[in-house]
Formats: C-alpha cells, structure tokens, sequence
C-alpha cells in the first residue's frame, strides 16, 4: 500500500505547491505505464485516503483530475500481469483483495477522463485490461479515448513498432488540448 499511499501524498504536495509552482490545481493528472498503469487507476477509482496522518496535507484532495494509461495493468483477475498480481498482493492473494484492485470494478460516474493506450499484440500486460476499463467509462459516462495499435508489444513509448503506435504522443496531446489541460 506503500505506493498508494506516496502517489496520494505526491498529488497533495503538487495541489498544495500549486500557485508557488504557477500550476492549476484543476488540472493534475496522473500518467501511468504497465503496472504504474495499475497505481494510477487505483488512485482513480478508489477513495480511500491511505495518506493521512494528521497535517495541513490531509485537507488537499489526492484524486486526479484526467489519466493517461499506457499499456496499464487494471485487472488482477483474469487478464492479470501475473507478476504484477504477486508484487502488489503477493502469493496468497484472497478473491476479496483481487477483486478489490481489479479498478475495472471500481470506475463510477466520478472516475477522471482517461485516455488509454494500449498494443493488440501486447505479450505482457492483455490489452483486455485497457478494454475493460474502457468499457466501465462508457457504462458510467466517464469522458475519455482507448487506442488499440495492432503493433506495439509492450513497448509504446519506448521503442514504438511502427510510425503509426509512435502516435500515441501526437493523439495524446492532442486530446489534452481538446480537454483544455494544456494549450
């Protein structure tokens, strides 16, 4: 939960720093690869703030206002990076915890618009998890864009396969500027 609880705080600090450092405090995101794909959505859509402990941080809201997600781990259940599985819940993970950090069971109409990115041909992480995160922002209104590239394994951003999955940056911005988050 260490990580939960240092992403909460980090958001908190940057809300917190937010004039100081000429930032909008309605426009903090989160951006999250793999399984930091699985951190960032588990701040999403969870609100439960592990990062309390008693100072003037706890006021400040830790849930981010828009997500990108590229090639991210959200299920832990059938569709899971299984050593993703292990590291965040180890070995004996419970069916109760496993369906507690599946964050496809837990995006509302509160969720953040995210935009998602995502390889068919992905050998690590399914692109079934970025499907079925999609597809509860659409049954709960969520604003947002999913991208499956054919090509792209599981390192877009990286080294891209093609010129078409070295888009993702080009879309990306773009859908931040019809957001309004940057100009």
């Amino acid at each position: 939960m260490r990580p939960i609880q240092d992403t909460q705080r980090a958001l908190k600090l940057i809300r917190l720093n937010a004039e100081k450092w000429h930032l909008d405090v309605n426009k903090v995101g989160v951006f999250g690869a793999s399984a930091g794909g699985h951190l960032a959505s588990t701040i999403a859509t969870h609100d439960d703030d592990l990062s309390k402990i008693n100072d003037n941080l706890d006021s400040y809201k830790f849930k981010p206002n828009f997500m990108i997600l590229v090639s991210p781990v959200i299920s832990l259940g059938d569709y899971t990076h299984k050593g993703s599985l292990g590291n965040f819940l180890g070995e004996h993970a419970t069916s109760e915890n496993i369906h507690e950090y599946s964050n496809e069971f837990h995006v509302t109409k509160n969720t953040p618009p995210t935009i998602l990115f995502h390889a068919q041909n992905d050998p690590t992480v399914n692109p079934m998890n970025s499907l079925l995160f999609y597809e509860q922002m659409m049954k709960h209104e969520v604003k947002g864009s999913l991208h499956i590239f054919p090509k792209g394994k599981h390192n877009i951003g990286i080294y891209n396969a093609s010129s078409l999955t070295d888009e993702w940056k080009t879309i990306c911005t773009k859908w931040l500027k019809e957001r309004n988050i940057i100009k």
